[in-house]
């Protein structure tokens, strides 16, 4: 399933047997016979695991620099026949000068070695284990000779890898620097934008360090939309002056993807996505530098790999959603930047009443309880709202009672202007029966709404604001010049998902005190989204709109990844199938996607003229903020590369 898509990578870190080549290549060999079965592309070992990074000056002995070598090639023999780039660490000896050298091994062969050069810095630890180390890069075209007798590339840390047969993995890889310090690495995140970036911390490990480092990595990775992996010397170092855990973490533009914490023996496996960082470096206009690439061949012609059915990264299937510790902090600061935003365009008209119609669904009760925000902020009375329950042929009685009971227990002003009339003489004026229940029987109803809180705004002197959210915007799922247009809209940004989640976060904070209000909203949570538009069957909802499209997760999840990720519609699939499979059926999730690519491409025309509306900046379909698609694109363009796995 995701045999191209990801770049996946396994860093371990087996415990280190302190100056002894012979037993670490030992428990290399185990470790990678583990992983052989998770089909990893690229297995990295800590800086100088096959000898030890705190022997000091016993690094420089020369039997101990041979049988390094000699144990490097051992190890390189296991991989004979396998695809995995395995990367492992020795002090090498060249012209001279002492390197730390990474080396660079793929189907039985050692293919290069990297000279990564070294600063000690001021910190005493550090000078006491790598002040022997050459800083500087070895010269152009330096090549080194195995005790096979084969000569293998001496290259500088700046080169870029790439695996020959999948040119699109690339990585490239360094030791860090002065510990915490942001400048050392500064030329290394330039040189990995994009990219996947290895980085070999050198450095015991400090109390209160790992939250910084972090911190510090999630932020890196941003800046250079690119992956960043460190890990730390392995247990088994000295503890003379400090202590080695063989910690590893990995970050993807800003997300942790994986961290094993101090002591974990066990393989960190990441899989990695390539192609969402250099599309993001290139939305970006981040520069790629001029680099020296190096292809990792394979050496033999193997069996053809299988597609993989497992991916080792999170997946979350309400990725508008925020993991439950951080939830109440996210739900009051979007809260506060939607209320912001309404609160700055009434600033513009002071004395404007709030008109908004009041269905009784999820939409129009998150508006109407960012109204009732905005004009508490701004010391006004929340009879200033106007809510406006305009009841059809197909408004439920449920849906009616808990518009009614909502606006009044929030102290807005109310009024029930029923539509039938109107419709039907519409419906009439057009020579229209009445009695069939087309797409010009529900539009009329959506754009007399309209036309309602238009007039009634002109009226009263008041601002219309809108109520469609970011799916409904996305799937098209609104009539144009209907319930499309307001004069402002406070949930163009918020996707249903979080539209449910705002609701319930302020049910549950109105429990404390006003439990009625809360027992309104949490009803209207449990009620079926409904479009309302057709007769009711002995008063039951004739219509559910996620019966019809499909489920608002799936379409939201789709949306996440189609603007947020930039994943192909095929990926989009794959992912949704193995992030649902135990909760809808294969053909449903199949079926939704297409019905979210035609209704995406198929409605652009009503998102290019869509009203103001305040951004979360998780994602926006507004032409304002950029996003453009055009208006006649066929969706055929999209789902005629689909297909089901």
């Amino acid at each position: 399933m995701f045999s191209h898509d990801y770049l996946r990578l396994a860093l371990a870190s087996p415990d280190l047997a302190l100056g002894q080549p012979l037993t670490n290549k030992s428990r290399q060999i185990r470790a990678l016979r583990a992983l052989w079965a998770e089909d990893p592309d690229l297995i990295v070992f800590p800086a100088l695991s096959l000898t030890g990074l705190s022997l000091g000056p016993g690094l420089l002995h020369q039997q101990l620099l041979e049988e390094a070598l000699a144990q490097l090639e051992g190890l390189a023999a296991e991989s004979r026949g396998k695809y995995p780039v395995v990367i492992t660490s020795l002090p090498i000896f060249y012209q001279g000068a002492f390197y730390l050298a990474a080396a660079l091994i793929r189907d039985g062969a050692v293919q290069a070695l990297v000279a990564l050069p070294v600063q000690a810095g001021s910190n005493p630890t550090r000078q006491k284990y790598l002040a022997h180390f050459f800083a500087l890069e070895p010269p152009l075209g330096a090549s080194f000779c195995l005790p096979s007798g084969r000569e293998v590339p001496l290259l500088p840390s700046s080169t870029l890898f790439s695996l020959a047969d999948q040119a699109h993995k690339t990585f490239c890889l360094t030791a860090d620097r002065e510990p915490g310090q942001l400048s050392g690495l500064a030329s290394f995140l330039h040189q990995a934008q994009g990219k996947v970036g290895l980085v070999f911390r050198l450095a015991k490990e400090s109390l209160g360090q790992t939250e910084q480092k972090r911190a510090a990595i999630q932020s890196w990775s941003q800046a250079g939309a690119t992956c960043l992996a460190f890990i730390s010397p392995a247990y088994g170092e000295s503890s003379s002056d400090g202590t080695f855990s063989g910690s590893r973490l990995v970050a993807e533009n800003g997300e942790i993807l994986g961290q094993s914490g101090l002591f974990n023996r066990d393989p960190l496996l990441v899989d990695l996505d390539l192609d969402y960082l250099a599309q993001e470096a290139a939305l970006r206009g981040l520069e790629a530098p001029n680099q020296q690439v190096f292809p990792l061949t394979l050496q033999t012609k193997g069996p053809s790999r299988q597609a993989r059915k497992s991916l080792y990264r999170p997946l979350q299937t309400d990725p508008f959603i925020p993991r439950e510790e951080a939830a109440p902090h996210y739900y009051a600061e979007a809260f506060d930047l939607l209320t912001a935003g309404l609160c700055r365009r009434m600033d513009q008209l002071p004395q404007a009443k709030l008109i908004l119609g009041l269905s009784g669904g999820l939409d129009s009760c998150l508006a109407l309880l960012i109204c009732r925000r905005a004009l508490l902020a701004q010391n006004r009375p929340l009879t200033d709202i106007v809510a406006v329950s305009m009841p059809g042929p197909g408004s439920h009685d449920r849906t009616k009672d808990n518009a009614r009971d909502l606006a009044e227990s929030l102290g807005a002003s109310y009024r029930e202007i029923p539509i039938h009339k109107a419709v039907d003489q519409h419906l009439e004026d057009l020579g229209h029966s009445g009695q069939v229940f087309d797409t010009t029987y529900e539009n009329a109803q959506a754009r007399e709404r309209t036309q309602i809180l238009m007039d009634l705004a002109n009226q009263v002197g008041g601002l219309v604001i809108g109520t469609g959210d970011l799916s409904e915007s996305a799937l098209g799922w609104c009539t144009y010049n209907g319930d499309q247009m307001s004069m402002y809209n406070v949930n163009i940004s918020v996707p249903k998902t979080l539209v449910r989640a705002l609701c319930q976060y302020e049910a549950e904070h109105f429990a404390t005190g006003q439990t009625r209000l809360a027992e309104i909203i949490f009803d209207i949570i449990a009620t079926p989204v409904s479009p309302e538009l057709l007769p009711l069957e002995e008063n039951a909802f004739s219509q559910k709109t996620e019966a019809i499209l499909g489920p608002y997760e799936l379409h939201d999840f789709f949306l996440w990844q189609l603007i947020k990720r930039h994943a192909s519609p095929q990926k989009i699939l794959d992912l949704a199938l193995l992030a649902f499979q135990d909760r809808y059926e294969p053909d449903l999730i199949q079926s939704s996607l297409k019905t979210f690519l035609r209704r995406f491409s198929q409605n652009q025309f009503k998102r290019s003229a869509s009203p103001d509306g305040a951004s979360l900046g998780l994602v926006s379909l507004s032409p304002r903020e950029g996003f453009y698609l055009p208006s006649d694109l066929p969706s055929e363009a999209w789902t005629q590369y689909l297909k089901a796995d």
